[in-house]
C-alpha cells in the first residue's frame, strides 16, 4: 500500500526536531516502512528529493516559488502542491498539521483522505 504524508517531515526523519506533529508523522512513517508500505512525503521545506535510510521517499512541491506577486505566489504553491499530491498515486493520504493547504482535497481520486486536527477542545 502506498501511504502519503505532507508537512515539514523531512528533519524530524533525521531527528532533527521541529514540532511534536512532524515527529509523530515521522515516527509513523518509518513504522509503515519497515511494515513493507511505501511511504512518500512531501515536504513543504525542503529544496531537494531524497530517499531515506529508512526508504522513505521525501518529495519536494516542485515550482514552489515561481511567482513574485503575493496573490500569485500564494495560488502557484497551492496549485503545485496539488499536481505534486496527484503525481504520488498514493492510496491514503495523511496529514495532522493545521495548515493553509488543507483547503486542497483529492476528489479525483479513489484514495482515503485522512486528516487529524490537532485541537482537542476548549480548556
Amino acid at each position: 500500500m502506498k501511504i502519503c504524508f505532507w508537512g515539514d517531515i523531512g528533519r524530524a526523519l533525521a531527528d532533527n526536531i521541529s514540532g511534536g506533529g512532524e515527529v509523530q508523522i515521522a515516527l509513523l512513517a518509518k513504522a509503515l516502512s519497515k511494515c513493507g508500505h511505501e511511504v512518500v512525503i512531501i515536504d513543504c521545506q525542503t529544496s531537494e528529493d531524497f530517499v531515506t535510510q529508512d526508504g522513505i521517499e521525501v518529495v519536494r512541491i516542485n515550482g514552489k516559488n515561481n511567482c513574485v506577486p503575493i496573490i500569485g505566489t500564494f495560488f502557484n504553491i497551492l496549485i503545485q502542491f496539488y499536481r505534486t499530491l496527484l503525481d504520488q498515486h498514493a492510496d491514503i493520504y495523511y496529514s495532522r498539521m493545521l495548515d493553509f493547504r488543507h483547503i486542497v482535497y483529492l476528489k479525483r481520486t479513489n484514495a482515503w483522505w485522512i486528516y487529524l486536527h490537532g485541537r482537542q477542545g476548549r480548556c
